[in-house]
């Protein structure tokens, strides 16, 4: 082991990645020579790469890309609006279009205020009724 092979990153050999076989030895590089990727070079003509099949990370990338796009856009085009619900006895938080005054978002959902609604009328009438058998 020589400090030129250090320098390089050959002295020691990198571990396998889990689930995958051990490759080849390392092979001593050039200092000033890329460093392997894995992979053999591909033949692209000019003009192919546009056509080649985007890979699933850069797909992955691309989205998340988009999403993050799309909810800064929300951020700003919307306003936040706190209310308490006075029957479900709890505070709803809503995202509201600034231009239309439409409701984009809301926590927690309607169908989640109707049932606590529910839940909190039955335990009103629970109380009222043991209130009553007991006096």
């Amino acid at each position: 082991m020589t400090i030129d092979a250090v320098r390089a990153g050959t002295a020691f050999p990198a571990p396998p990645r889990p689930g995958t076989a051990p490759g080849p030895p390392a092979v001593p590089r050039d200092a000033s020579s890329p460093p392997p990727t894995g992979r053999e070079p591909e033949d692209v003509r000019p003009g192919e790469a546009e056509k080649a099949e985007p890979s699933a990370t850069t797909k992955a990338a691309r989205e998340f890309s988009q999403d993050l796009h799309d909810e800064a856009r929300h951020l700003t085009e919307t306003r936040l609006s706190i209310l308490y619900d006075h029957d479900a006895e709890l505070f709803i938080t809503r995202s509201i279009e600034k231009r239309s005054g439409e409701v984009v978002r809301q926590y927690p959902y309607e169908q989640q205020v109707e049932r606590i609604r529910y839940f909190v009328d039955q335990l009103r009438e629970d109380r009222a009724r043991t209130v009553d058998e007991t006096v």
